[in-house]
């Protein structure tokens, strides 16, 4: 009898470390809050990461309303609306034990066999940075569609006058075909950064992006050769800073688009005569290149 109750405790204290030893599994494997609630909205089991989300103690909730072990009246309201209607459903809210932080709630209600709510699953995970990623991306398009607009209107504009007024004063359809090649080159700049911002963002970009030692003086010269004769218009002289005998581990063609596009900006909105300081700073393994605007020459 000692015997077969020995193997008979072995076997559930087994068969309990093997259930503790999924459920750790599970929990490391989610990575998000889980709570399993009952058909009453009472809490049966929950994970360290939802206790944390939601600030409530693990060994009091058990067997409590959800409501009664946190304050976050968003959560409240997805759960009633979820237990009402049955299903899956879905809520951005802020955990009280995150403040700050954006927190998509998961609601999975589950039906017994006679169709009666027995309860639900709540999944909850930080999504911070994709919603604020998904916050830039909406203003990066408001904002280009207001950059590509107004090169456009103007080359529309100057292109109609020049068609309504002809070609009899050259100095006037000089100026204006000017203005219309100055738009044009901002269009295409647009462009190009576009089409460099899909490429970075695409998927396999990491394995079609060759990188390589890039040496800081050689992305110096691309930007005097490139951008020079548009600062020697306004007397704009470029002055190299730092040691300009670093190298970065870089692709070459996004590197040079990326310090052009500084460059470029400090161009357009500095003052006529004014200095433009593009140097290059060693910071342990980084190497920072900087570009700054100093006061205008007399």
């Amino acid at each position: 009898f000692r015997s077969e109750l020995a193997h008979a405790l072995a076997s559930t204290r087994e068969s309990l470390a093997g259930e503790r030893l999924r459920r750790r599994i599970l929990e490391e494997a989610l990575r998000e809050g889980l709570v399993i609630l009952d058909g009453q909205q009472r809490v049966m089991a929950a994970n360290d990461i939802a206790a944390r989300m939601l600030r409530f103690d693990l060994a009091s909730a058990r067997g409590r309303l959800l409501q009664e072990c946190t304050r976050c009246p968003d959560l409240n309201a997805a759960l009633v609306l979820a237990f009402e209607k049955g299903g899956r459903h879905r809520a951005d809210l802020e955990p009280p034990g995150a403040p700050g932080t954006v927190c998509e709630a998961v609601i999975a209600c589950v039906a017994d066999e006679s169709e009666r709510l027995a309860g639900a699953l709540l999944l909850l995970r930080d999504v911070t940075a994709e919603r604020s990623l998904e916050r830039m991306r909406s203003d990066f398009a408001a904002n280009v569609s207001h950059e590509l607009r107004t090169p456009i209107t103007s080359i529309r504009g100057y292109v109609e006058t020049l068609l309504q007024v002809g070609l009899e004063d050259p100095a006037t359809s000089r100026r204006f075909l000017e203005i219309v090649h100055r738009n044009a080159s901002r269009l295409g700049a647009l462009v190009e950064d576009l089409l460099a911002l899909s490429f970075v963002e695409s998927p396999e970009s990491r394995d079609r992006i060759e990188m390589a030692p890039v040496p800081v003086a050689c992305l110096f010269d691309w930007v005097e050769t490139e951008l020079g004769p548009a600062a020697e218009a306004r007397g704009i002289r470029f002055l190299r800073t730092g040691d300009t005998s670093l190298q970065v581990h870089a692709n070459t063609l996004l590197a040079e688009q990326a310090l052009g596009n500084l460059v470029s900006n400090a161009i357009r909105y500095t003052h006529d005569r004014t200095d433009i300081e593009i140097g290059a700073v060693a910071d342990g393994a980084w190497v920072a290149l900087t570009v700054d605007r100093k006061s205008t020459r007399l």
